[in-house]
């Protein structure tokens, strides 16, 4: 089900957002957009909130809701685009979103070295991580679509 959809919610710095809006509108044609400021927040945090110069400033969050590819490789490059351009404008996913991100991607936008040690804290190095929680394993669910094609 998570193959047929679109469902990401992007936070950027408001500087960027405008450029981030023509890309989707270009690219994925996904109309509404949810577009919901963003308070200013103080890191270290996985809440998108600092901008290119990793200054806290406040977001606009943007939700890329709606239809997707069918194709399941052509699903994984849009997503795949989608963060490459996300990233190169200074903004962050908001981790309910599935990412496509290599781990070694995704560590570096998200802070691993706070994150480890709010883990061990909080005795929580048994359960998985946010990566291992958020991250879409392509090939698992490319063979998963290749045993039961929708």
């Amino acid at each position: 089900m998570s193959f047929r959809y679109l469902i990401q919610d992007l936070s950027l710095p408001y500087d960027t957002a405008e450029s981030f809006i023509h890309y989707t509108s270009e690219k994925l044609k996904n109309w509404p957009l949810w577009l919901c400021p963003l308070r200013v927040m103080e890191p270290p945090t996985f809440h998108p909130c600092t901008g290119k110069d990793g200054s806290p400033q406040p977001m606009l969050n943007i939700g890329l809701w709606g239809a997707a590819s069918t194709d399941t490789n052509a699903f994984v490059r849009e997503n795949r685009d989608l963060e490459t351009r996300l990233t190169e404008l200074g903004g962050r996913k908001v981790l309910y979103s599935h990412t496509f991100y290599t781990e070694e991607e995704f560590w570096k936008l998200y802070d691993q070295q706070w994150y480890q040690r709010l883990r061990q804290r909080y005795s929580a190095t048994t359960l998985p991580t946010v990566y291992d929680k958020v991250n879409v394993d392509i090939v698992a669910q490319g063979q998963n679509q290749t045993r039961n094609p929708a």
